[in-house]
Order: C-alpha cells, then sequence, then structure tokens
C-alpha cells in the first residue's frame, strides 16, 4: 500500500486547489459585507479532501495496473472512474443542505459534476503513471549501473588473472637464471623473497585500487629478486613525492612496466643499468613513471604491445576511461613507460 506520505501530500495539494477554488467566493461576501462563508464546510463541498481521499487509492490502481497490459488497464480506470462520478455527489449530499436552502436533486448534480470528476481521474492517473514511469527508470538506471559495475569487475578480474601469471611467469625465469649460473644462495634468497611477493599479492586479492605505497613495496620486493640476477648490472632509483603514499593506484599497476623495462632494457644491454621509478603530482593527476637507460648502442625492439603493457591498457580504460593514459617512448640506449591517472586518496 501507499506509504503515509502520499496521504499528506494528496490532502494538502487538494486543499491548495480547494482555497483557490473558493477565493473568489470569499472575496465576493467580503466586498458585499455577507456574513464569511463556511470555509470548511465550502472545501468539502467543492470535493476537494474528498478527492484527497481518493487520489491515494487511485494512484494504487495505477501501480497495479501497467498501461502495458492495453485493454484490461482502460476498463479498470473506467470503471473505477464511473463509481467515483457517482459516489461523489452522494458525499457530498449532507454538506450542500448546511449551506443551501434549497439544493439541486442528486441527479442534476451528477449529471452537471460528471465531467469534472471523470476529467480529475484522468488528471489524477496521468499523474500516478508519470510517476511510476519516473520510478520505473530510476529502478532501470539503479540496476543498468549494478549490472556496469558487475560487468568491469569481471574485466578486471580477467585482465588481472592475465596479469598475475605474466608476472610470475617472469620472476620464475629470473630465479632459474639464478640456478643456471649456480648462484644457489641468491637463488634460495630470490625464492624466499618470491615466496612473500606472492603472499602479500594473494593477500590483496579482489582489491582493484591500493595506496601507492603498498604498490612501491610490492613492486621493491620483484627488484630485489631482479638486482640478484643482475647484480652490479642493475640500479634501482625511486623518487616519489611528499604525500602521495595514499594515492590510489590499480593494483600491480607499476609491474608490467618495471618488467618491461628489465626485459628490453637490461637484458637486452651489456654494462651497467639504471632503473628509475618516480611518482609526483601534476593538479589533478598522479604521473607514475618508469625510466631505464644504460648502454645507448643497445635499441630495444619492444613496440609497447607485450601481454603487460597490453593488460595494464585495458585496466586503466576499463577503470578511469579516457582520463587516464599510459605511454611508451623507447628510444636507443633508454624507455620510459608513464602512466597518468586522476589523483585519488584512501581519505577520498
Amino acid at each position: 500500500m501507499l506509504s503515509r506520505r502520499v496521504w499528506v501530500i494528496s490532502f494538502a495539494a487538494w486543499s491548495v486547489v480547494g482555497v483557490f477554488n473558493i477565493a473568489p467566493r470569499v472575496v465576493e461576501n467580503l466586498s458585499a459585507g455577507r456574513p464569511f462563508p463556511r470555509m470548511f464546510v465550502e472545501l468539502i463541498t467543492q470535493s476537494v479532501w474528498v478527492w484527497a481521499l481518493y487520489t491515494p487509492l487511485i494512484l494504487w490502481v495505477c501501480l497495479q495496473q501497467p498501461l502495458a497490459r492495453g485493454i484490461r488497464t482502460i476498463a479498470i480506470h473506467a470503471a473505477c472512474a464511473v463509481v467515483i462520478a457517482l459516489l461523489d455527489p452522494i458525499i457530498d449530499t449532507p454538506f450542500v443542505h448546511l449551506i443551501e436552502n434549497h439544493p439541486e436533486p442528486y441527479s442534476q448534480r451528477a449529471v452537471e459534476e460528471i465531467f469534472i470528476n471523470v476529467f480529475s481521474y484522468v488528471a489524477v492517473a496521468g499523474i500516478g503513471y508519470a510517476l511510476s514511469y519516473r520510478r520505473g527508470l530510476l529502478v532501470q538506471r539503479a540496476y543498468d549501473i549494478e549490472l556496469e559495475a558487475q560487468l568491469l569487475r569481471a574485466r578486471l578480474d580477467a585482465v588481472t588473472a592475465r596479469l598475475q601469471p605474466h608476472f610470475l611467469f617472469n620472476s620464475l625465469h629470473s630465479v632459474s637464471a639464478l640456478v643456471r649460473s649456480d648462484e644457489k644462495q641468491a637463488a634460495i634468497r630470490a625464492l624466499a623473497v618470491l615466496g612473500d611477493l606472492l603472499r602479500a599479492t594473494l593477500a590483496g586479492d579482489g582489491v582493484a585500487t591500493v595506496p601507492l605505497s603498498r604498490e612501491l613495496a610490492w613492486m621493491r620486493q620483484y627488484l630485489e629478486i631482479e638486482q640478484m640476477r643482475f647484480q652490479d648490472r642493475l640500479e634501482v632509483d625511486v623518487a616519489v613525492e611528499d604525500g602521495l603514499g595514499d594515492a590510489l593506484v590499480p593494483a600491480l599497476v607499476l609491474q608490467p612496466l618495471v618488467e618491461n623495462a628489465i626485459r628490453h632494457g637490461v637484458e637486452a644491454r651489456v654494462g651497467a643499468n639504471t632503473l628509475r621509478v618516480a611518482a609526483r603530482r601534476e593538479r589533478d593527476r598522479l604521473v607514475l613513471e618508469v625510466a631505464d637507460s644504460g648502454d645507448a648502442q643497445a635499441t630495444s625492439s619492444h613496440d609497447g604491445n607485450g601481454v603487460g603493457l597490453r593488460a595494464t591498457r585495458e585496466r586503466l580504460a576499463h577503470m578511469f576511461g579516457a582520463a587516464a593514459r599510459l605511454e611508451l617512448d623507447v628510444a636507443p640506449g633508454r624507455s620510459t613507460a608513464t602512466i597518468a591517472i586522476p589523483f585519488r586518496t584512501g581519505a577520498a
């Protein structure tokens, strides 16, 4: 059934209509010096308070009988309109006798009022269906938003499912390289670090975004494994502006950039290499950069379409749309990957 609020609004709205209806008569009586009319009786004879009772019932019928049912709905409303048109003059009769010495008979008043009663019914029913249609739109919109969120989550999970094995295989490749070079202690240490990294990663399973500080911690663990492998050939430099630790970033967003720099930069070069990770804020955007530099004679053939970077682009598109970008600048002896996303914090 309809809430109490609907009844209150109906009573207030029809009271306003009644006041406007009797206002000319009040002014006429006052200007002629006649007694002030009995306002409440006038309001009742105008049927406004009776219609205040009809209105919630008509709205309820509208909710129960959608227009999509066609002829059946029209027939039900027609029957209800006829009943109200015949009932209304009967309810008015005792009040009409209070203010008129020779009131018109019921049949005459019924004929005179049938048009306004039917018109009022149609108007209320029209408002009812308009409100019902608006309510349906809001419900459908909420459903669409929820469905879109579920679809987005499924896509993100699918992309992450591709990204995590890629990261694991690259880490195992680094460990196997240590074993092949007979660096047993380094391999054991690398396996221990890899185990810690996997536990930390799985502990955050299902989380779309993490604070930048946690993402940097994961990245440092991964780079610890790579530094065991490359030793003096790899130097890591992390530069993060103050106050950015709580900035939210997609989980494992730095991982594919670092892997890309290791695979297509450090591995492809001979001699010392520097891997620089930087984070800064530019107005309402957070900018992350992963750059590597080394032997200028070595040229990477990487085109930026590997599994890791492709998956990262998909994640950014799903999460931020056109508000995010991933750019890769490759040149002889260096490469720079840049991510720009909206700046958000855990508090926000």
